[in-house]
C-alpha cells in the first residue's frame, strides 16, 4: 500500500492525470460495456487485446506498457529488489522509480494486508491495465470481456487461449504452455485441449458456483470470494509451478484478466443486489488508502480505494450480470452476533493430529467430531426449527490456516451428519480447501514495505465454507448441527516439508 505520503513518485504523480475514477467526480465520465468473451462483441474485443498482448510482449520488459512491467505490478517469481536491479540495474530512471513503487502490489497476497483490499486493489489493477490495452491497440473503445466459467457453456478456458490456437497467428498471443494437464490423482483437467475445469468435480462438488451475495456482508462476502472461486479457478488452469496456479506468475497468462474481469463482475453485481461497500479498513479511510500505476504515457497515477467503491461512478458496466444464488431462509429474530453452534474439541483435534498446536493435514483424510457450545445449544435450535431448519446462513470455518509454502495439494471439506431416521452418518459437500490465496509472500525489496517476494511464503488465515443452501435442503435441525462431523480429504500429494495444518480449529456458526 503506498499512501499519501509517498515520496518517490510524488512530483510524478502531480503531473499525470489519472485515467482512473477520482473521489468527489462528477459522474460524466463515459461508461463504456464490458463484453462476455464468448459474445459476438466479446469475440471482437479478444482480437483486439489479442494484438495488444502480441506486442506488448516485444517491448522491452523496462517499459510500463510491456507485457512483464503489467505481469510484475500484481507480483513476480523472486524477491522485488533482486527482480528491480536484474530489469533495471542500479541506474535510476523515471521507469525504474515507476517499478519500484507499483511492482508487487497484489492484495491482499502480501503479508499483513487485509482481506478487505482483495477486491478494490485488483478492480483498479484492471482498470489500469484496460487503458493500457486501449493505448497499445490504439482502439480507444476497447473493454476487456471476462470469462464468465460459472456458466456451464463457459467451464472450459475460451477456445482462443487452447492448443488449437498455437500455431493461429491471430490468437497464438494467448496461449500458453503451462496449465494444467489431465490427472487423475490431481484431479486437473487439460486445460489447454478444452476439458472442463471442475471435470473431476460432478454434480454437488463443483467449485465453480457463485458465492451467497445478497444480503452478505463485505467482509464475508470479500473473503469467501477470494479464498474460494477465485483460488480454485486459479489453481484449475495453473499448472502450480509457472502459471496461473501461484501468485507470482498467475499475472503472466492472458487468461488471467479475464479471470480477475469476471472477478469484478460477480462484486459488481453484490453492489447491484444492495451490498454496501466499506468506507474504512482497519482504521484507515478508503480515501486514504493509495496505490501507484503507470498511466498509458508511462508516468504515475496514485489512486485510491474510494474512487471506485461507487460503482455509479465507474467508467464501466457490464454486458450481463450472473443469476445470484437463492437466498436461503430469513431466521425469525436475526442476532446482533454470529451464535457458535459447535466446534472440534483439543482432545478431538489430538487423535488426528501429529503436531501439538494444531490440525496436521496430510495425504490421508481426517474426520474430526464437532462438539455443541452447550450454553448456546438451545436459541441455536430454537433459531434453526423455527425457519424449517436452516438459519440465514450457516457457515463452517477453518480457523487460522498455516503451511510453509503452498502444499500442491486441495482438501476437500465435507460434513458429516446422521440421519434422524436411521442414524446413519451422510456425508454432504462443503467445499474445498486450497492455497492460493493464503500463502503470503514477504517484503524484502526496495523502499515499499507492502511489496512482497516468491519465497518462503507462509500462511495465517481463517476460511469460510457457506453450508446455508446444504443445511436448508437437507432440513439439518441444530441438533444434527452440533453432532455432526468434518471430514478433509486431500486431492493430490502433500509436498513435503509444507506442513499445512489448521491452527485454530474448526467452527460451525448461524449467522
Amino acid at each position: 500500500m503506498i499512501d499519501r505520503r509517498t515520496v518517490l513518485l510524488s512530483s510524478m504523480a502531480a503531473v499525470a492525470a489519472s485515467l482512473l475514477p477520482v473521489d468527489g467526480e462528477a459522474k460524466t465520465k463515459i461508461k463504456r460495456t464490458r463484453y462476455n468473451v464468448s459474445s459476438e462483441k466479446g469475440q471482437k474485443m479478444l482480437a483486439i487485446y489479442a494484438r495488444a498482448v502480441n506486442k506488448m510482449k516485444t517491448l522491452s520488459d523496462q517499459d510500463p506498457l510491456s507485457w512483464t512491467f503489467q505481469w510484475f505490478i500484481h507480483a513476480a517469481p523472486t524477491d522485488k529488489a533482486v527482480v528491480i536491479n536484474e530489469v533495471y540495474g542500479n541506474v535510476p530512471s523515471k521507469n525504474r522509480d515507476l517499478a519500484l513503487a507499483s511492482w508487487w502490489t497484489c492484495q491482499p497476497h502480501s503479508k499483513g494486508q487485509p482481506g478487505d483490499y482483495f477486491l478494490p486493489w485488483h478492480r483498479l489493477y484492471v482498470l489500469q491495465f484496460e487503458e493500457i490495452i486501449r493505448q497499445v491497440s490504439g482502439v480507444a473503445e476497447f473493454t476487456l470481456p471476462y470469462w464468465d466459467y460459472t456458466n456451464p457453456a463457459q467451464y472450459s478456458i475460451p477456445p482462443q487461449f487452447q492448443k488449437a490456437s498455437m500455431n493461429d497467428p491471430k490468437w497464438a498471443p494467448l496461449f500458453v504452455i503451462d496449465r494444467n494437464l489431465d490427472s487423475s490423482e490431481d484431479q486437473t483437467a487439460d486445460v489447454n485441449a478444452g476439458e472442463p475445469l471442475n471435470k473431476y468435480y460432478p454434480g454437488d462438488e463443483n467449485p465453480l458456483v457463485l458465492p451467497p451475495m445478497a444480503g452478505v456482508p463485505y467482509s464475508e462476502f470479500c473473503d469467501q470470494l477470494d479464498d474460494n472461486l477465485h483460488g480454485m479457478v486459479h489453481v484449475l488452469t495453473g499448472n502450480g509451478e509457472t502459471n496461473m496456479g501461484v501468485v507470482p506468475w498467475a499475472a503472466k497468462d492472458p487468461v488471467f484478466w479475464l479471470h480477475h474481469c469476471n472477478i469484478d463482475r460477480i462484486w459488481y453485481n453484490w453492489s447491484v443486489l444492495g451490498g454496501k461497500n466499506p468506507s474504512e479498513t482497519g482504521g484507515t479511510n478508503w480515501q486514504d488508502i493509495h496505490f501507484v500505476f503507470p498511466t498509458p504515457q508511462g508516468t504515475a497515477q496514485n489512486p485510491s480505494f474510494s474512487s471506485v467503491a461507487d460503482i455509479a461512478t465507474l467508467p464501466y458496466d457490464y454486458e450481463d450480470l450472473p443469476e445470484p444464488p437463492a437466498k436461503t431462509s430469513v431466521p425469525v429474530a436475526a442476532l446482533a452476533k454470529p451464535l457458535l453452534v459447535a466446534q472440534v474439541t483439543p482432545e478431538a483435534a489430538a487423535k488426528v493430529s501429529t503436531t501439538q498446536d494444531g490440525i496436521a493435514l496430510g495425504d490421508q483424510p481426517i474426520t474430526l467430531p464437532l462438539a455443541p457450545v452447550v450454553q448456546q445449544q438451545a436459541e441455536a435450535n430454537s433459531r434453526l426449527q423455527a425457519t424449517g431448519g436452516s438459519a440465514q446462513r450457516v457457515v463452517i470455518i477453518l480457523k487460522n490456516i498455516t503451511a510453509n509454502e503452498n502444499p500442491g495439494a486441495l482438501f476437500k471439506v465435507y460434513l458429516e451428519v446422521k440421519n434422524t431416521a436411521d442414524g446413519q452418518s451422510v456425508r454432504r459437500y462443503a467445499g474445498v480447501l486450497n492455497f492460493f490465496s493464503l500463502i503470503k509472500h514477504g517484503s524484502h525489496g526496495g523502499s515499499d514495505p507492502h511489496a512482497g517476494h516468491a519465497m518462503a511464503g507462509d500462511a495465517s488465515e481463517d476460511v469460510t465454507f457457506d453450508i446455508s443452501r446444504l443445511v436448508q435442503s437437507n432440513a439439518i435441525s441444530a441438533d444434527q448441527l452440533a453432532a455432526a462431523s468434518v471430514t478433509l480429504v486431500p486431492v493430490g500429494k502433500v509436498k513435503l516439508g509444507s506442513a499445512p495444518q489448521i491452527k485454530g480449529g474448526i467452527e460451525v456458526q448461524l449467522r
